[in-house]
């Protein structure tokens, strides 16, 4: 559930940027020097602070996908024949699937 939550604060994070880009763009069009660098600071933060929030949500995808796999690791150690039985299951599956086309 945290996973969906970051990918939507994301894409959010993403959204926005966007929109600020399109207001920025149609404002620049009648600024003079100094009001020209002062929106240029404005959308070098902007996306400075998008990507340090990036890199946070994805080391904390990382760090999610690095506690699943220990997860399923030790899953498997525990129940090695449930593991056995389920890739077997799906192999059959996926053989049956594909022997159909």
């Amino acid at each position: 559930m945290k996973a969906s939550i970051d990918t939507s604060t994301l894409s959010n994070e993403f959204h926005n940027i966007i929109k600020d880009l399109e207001s920025m763009l149609q404002e620049a069009t009648a600024l003079g020097g100094d009001e020209y660098a002062h929106m240029r600071e404005v959308l070098r933060l902007r996306i400075a602070a998008a990507k340090a929030e990036m890199a946070r949500l994805g080391l904390n995808f990382a760090g999610k996908m690095h506690e699943s796999t220990a997860e399923v690791s030790a899953e498997i150690r525990d129940e090695p024949w449930k593991a056995v039985g389920t890739a077997a299951v799906a192999g059959l599956l996926l053989g049956y699937l594909f022997a159909r086309r």
